[in-house]
């Protein structure tokens, strides 16, 4: 999705948001307006339309949403094969991943997880 953002590439974003969408780590993340599906296929309609400022806000939601119960419980949870061929080479420019950091494949210390958001995630409890 990184890559995706960093182009301001709305369709790209689109296509990984539909990917990640059915990826909850615990299906209970999936219930109420703030699950990880409903935030995500907000997401992606939003950039479908051409709507970048929208989707981002949709990522920011799921990134408020999870983030740290992710990072604490399912950073090393390897990723699902449909998530590696949306990120594949060609897909959106991505290489594959080896784990689901933030569902942007493995991540340097340089690279904060869930690609793009800085270092608002660094160094709060864990994250």
């Amino acid at each position: 999705m990184k890559k995706a953002v960093d182009a301001r590439d709305t369709a790209a974003l689109g296509a990984a948001l539909t990917a990640a969408a059915p990826f909850a780590p615990d299906p209970t993340w999936n219930e109420g307006e703030t699950g990880w599906r409903a935030i995500a296929e907000a997401g992606a309609t939003k950039a479908s339309a051409g709507d970048f400022a929208g989707a981002r806000t949709s990522c920011k939601a799921c990134h408020r949403a999870w983030r740290e119960r992710y990072q604490h419980e399912f950073r090393e949870r390897p990723v699902p094969e449909a998530a590696n061929a949306a990120e594949a080479p060609g897909a959106l420019g991505v290489p594959g991943a080896a784990t689901i950091s933030g569902l942007s494949g493995a991540r340097s210390e340089a690279e904060p997880a869930f690609g793009g958001l800085g270092s608002r995630g660094a160094g709060r409890g864990g994250s």
